[in-house]
């Protein structure tokens, strides 16, 4: 979600982002973040992204170039949670 609550797929996929338009960026926001997701199904584990900066960057996921240390973060948050019983 974006800081008006937007959901940041939809809206970049809806071509309101703009990150190649305005940014320069490779790729707009909904496709680096799947890439960012992909990233972590294959390695199975948050903790093997490292950060090149303290904004979050990573070089580590070839074509993102967004903050990643969020999700990261949050997926570790929910592995650590455990199993959710209903």
């Amino acid at each position: 979600m974006n800081k008006n609550g937007d959901d940041k797929k939809k809206y970049s996929a809806d071509g309101l982002y703009g990150m190649v338009a305005n940014g320069h960026a490779s790729a707009e926001w909904d496709v680096q973040a799947a890439k960012v997701e992909a990233y972590l199904i294959s390695t199975q584990d948050p903790s093997k992204i490292t950060y090149k900066d303290a904004e979050g960057h990573t070089d580590d996921i070839t074509g993102a170039s967004i903050h990643v240390s969020n999700f990261f973060t949050l997926a570790s948050k929910a592995l650590a949670a455990g199993v959710v019983k209903e």
